[in-house]
């Protein structure tokens, strides 16, 4: 009886990798062992359609969601952007673009801010098209800034090791909120960086598309002098206190 068992066991795991082996490509599976870049190359070489082809299980994901994912080497993400510029803003059936999924890597691990700049701004030579995902939401409407906000919570503002961490965090803030666009939804902003640290949250009110949309939703302008730049902070501050206990209710 039990030998009955773990024989239809076996069957049903033998029939899940044909279907997952039927739903999938070379590449992709190659991918989530963090290849060398010489073999991705390869691949592309041989059947260039492998950097647009969907997994068919794996919430439709194509070659640079897995890169990101698995995260892979920044050799293998700048390729594969470079190959198709327009891939950075490719959604998969969770809506997730490529950015989503490297913040929200397997090996739980924030990206290095110039692997993070790769993903969030890319151009076509060809046509002088820009792709940014910046403001792009999952399907629980989520832009990546939730998820890079997330990363940031674990590390400690103070602690002298966690000071490379802070730097690369503070570099992958300035790449993330530099490309911030002006129709960019202010309210949807401000309830991602509601729960940032002090340390974060005050980098981020350095950069120019964040103050204005703080001005909007203040209803002032606020010019650059270090007394403005207070009084911004401590609106951002009375703002984010009020969006923290509306959650809370």
């Amino acid at each position: 009886k039990g030998k009955g068992k773990g024989e239809s066991r076996r069957t049903v795991l033998r029939d899940e990798l044909e279907e997952w082996q039927n739903k999938t490509t070379p590449m992709l599976m190659a991918i989530c062992r963090k290849p060398p870049i010489d073999i991705i190359k390869q691949f592309v070489a041989t059947s260039p359609e492998t950097l647009t082809q969907k997994h068919g299980r794996y919430q439709g994901m194509v070659a640079i969601h897995f890169a990101c994912k698995f995260f892979c080497s920044k050799e293998v993400i700048q390729f594969l952007v470079e190959q198709r510029p327009d891939s950075i803003i490719m959604q998969d059936k969770g809506d997730r673009t490529p950015v989503h999924c490297m913040l929200s890597n397997f090996d739980s691990k924030l990206p290095r801010a110039d692997v993070l700049a790769l993903l969030i701004r890319s151009e076509d030579d060809d046509t002088g098209t820009i792709y940014s995902p910046v403001a792009m939401q999952n399907n629980v409407k989520a832009t990546p800034l939730l998820y890079l906000i997330q990363s940031l919570n674990g590390i400690d503002g103070s602690d002298p090791d966690d000071a490379a961490e802070r730097r690369n965090a503070a570099e992958c803030i300035d790449v993330y909120c530099s490309q911030i666009p002006d129709d960019a939804d202010a309210m949807a902003i401000f309830n991602e960086v509601a729960p940032l640290p002090p340390w974060a949250l005050h980098r981020v009110l350095r950069h120019r598309p964040v103050q204005r949309k703080l001005d909007e939703m203040m209803g002032q302008s606020f010019n650059g002098t270090c007394i403005a730049r207070k009084k911004r902070e401590c609106c951002c501050r009375g703002l984010i206190c009020s969006i923290r206990m509306t959650s809370r209710n």
